[in-house]
């Protein structure tokens, strides 16, 4: 008889220790969602990891207002990232991406399941990389990428930035190669 009491409260502790523990698990879940939601929380970890990446590469990135939506999923208003010339390489009224948070807690791959761009404009300008090298902005922003993503888990080389889908309205592309002459009835290759 002592043994199926003791059974008994041993099943009642577990469960006990249990419930208690997804309780304070789905609190928890809430109180983070809650707090994600919050605008103060949202601008302080955005500022913080763009600000940190515009120190290191000298991309200077603003925006006007943030959202972010649920864990995964980001809605930036009035986004620009200007390269270390000064020069507006990518503006864009409403940038939303729909990531997978899994992969940022991993440090590996970096999927990212789909991207919206509205109202944006793309201009690809060559700069000074050095004393007489110039390379277009956005290699260099690449490159600057590249430096700060971790190192992936495959054979040489880091991680890499997996896009499934990207949708685009109302977007300007600009090419301009300051050193080169605009030529005039052909197709310009360096000024479109």
């Amino acid at each position: 008889m002592k043994l199926q009491v003791i059974k008994n409260s041993v099943f009642k502790w577990v469960k006990k220790t249990f419930l208690y523990g997804a309780t304070t698990l789905v609190i928890l879940l809430l109180f983070s969602f809650i707090l994600l939601q919050l605008p103060s929380t949202q601008k302080y970890l955005v500022n913080r990891y763009t600000s940190e990446f515009s120190r290191i590469s000298g991309f200077d990135i603003s925006y006007n207002r943030i959202f972010i939506i649920w864990w995964d999923r980001l809605e930036i208003e009035g986004l620009t990232i200007k390269d270390p010339a000064q020069n507006n390489m990518i503006t864009v009224e409403r940038l939303k991406v729909n990531f997978q948070i899994s992969t940022l807690l991993q440090k590996k791959n970096i999927n990212i399941d789909g991207v919206s761009l509205e109202g944006g404009s793309v201009n690809l300008v060559k700069i000074p990389i050095g004393d007489t090298l110039r390379d277009l902005n956005i290699n260099l922003f690449i490159s600057e990428i590249n430096k700060l993503l971790p190192p992936g888990s495959g054979q040489g080389g880091g991680a890499k930035v997996n896009i499934g889908e990207i949708v685009i309205r109302n977007t300007f592309f600009a090419l301009n190669d300051p050193e080169k002459e605009l030529l005039r009835d052909v197709f310009d290759f360096n000024h479109i």
